[in-house]
């Protein structure tokens, strides 16, 4: 029998846990934005991509701003597990990944980027010989492409989606230990994890309401969640009959 609580007990945990939480969750979601954001800026500003060359190097940078933010995106997932398991928490949490295995967080995320943009690649074929030649069978074998490897993507994210909590629990493995751990330990959950994140998407759309400041309170709930799925995932494999 799975035993595996539901999203909506998951979610609950989630609010219980942030309850007098949110002002430090917050302050890290805009410090980690506002970082990112000015690194951002400044590379537009100093990079001129109406070059072909000044356009690959904008987007060679831009690809390792989202590295950086991967190192980041381990310190959130650190600052998460400790609200969520009681342990001692700070806005420095957030800079945990730049001390603490930043070379693992960065391999993984160049392959899972790796990988997500090869999903895309005959989409982006299709589009050039579409722009070249003006075919219609093209517009058609676009959307096609667009929609498998969308959907591939979905699954390799999903996979591979524990690998921050991972590294925290395991610093002693590998980069390529802790991907092959999440992907056996997400075997048979994605479909919950998939659920989880969709049922989400009616906060995500009602804080545009709010011209997005709604996000502020939405993501860190977003996260707490994604942290009560992790130890709920690791409950039940080491655990799996246990109430």
């Amino acid at each position: 029998m799975n035993n595996f609580k539901s999203s909506a007990t998951l979610k609950s945990k989630a609010k219980g846990v942030m309850l007098g939480k949110y002002g430090t969750a917050i302050s890290a979601f805009l410090t980690v934005e506002i970082i990112i954001f000015f690194i951002q800026m400044i590379v537009s500003a100093l990079i001129n991509t109406s070059t072909v060359f000044g356009n690959i190097t904008y987007y060679c940078i831009i690809f390792i701003i989202q590295l950086i933010a991967g190192i980041f995106s381990l310190g959130q997932s650190r600052l998460y597990m400790n609200m969520s398991c009681d342990f001692p928490y700070s806005l420095g949490d957030v800079f945990y990944g730049f001390t603490a295995h930043p070379d693992k967080i960065i391999i993984i995320q160049f392959l899972l980027g790796l990988m997500g943009g090869l999903c895309m690649v005959p989409a982006v074929i299709f589009a050039y010989l579409y722009a070249a030649l003006n075919l219609p069978i093209f517009m058609l074998l676009i959307s096609v492409s667009v929609i498998i490897g969308g959907f591939t993507a979905c699954v390799i994210m999903l996979t591979y989606s524990q690998v921050n909590f991972l590294i925290l629990d395991f610093p002693q493995y590998s980069a390529m230990e802790i991907m092959k751990l999440s992907k056996r330990l997400m075997k048979g959950y994605r479909g919950k994890l998939f659920y989880i994140i969709v049922s989400f998407l009616p906060l995500v759309l009602l804080s545009l309401v709010t011209c997005c400041v709604g996000y502020l309170w939405v993501i860190p709930y977003i996260n707490a969640t994604s942290a009560q799925f992790y130890l709920e995932l690791i409950r039940m494999r080491t655990n799996p009959s246990s109430c």
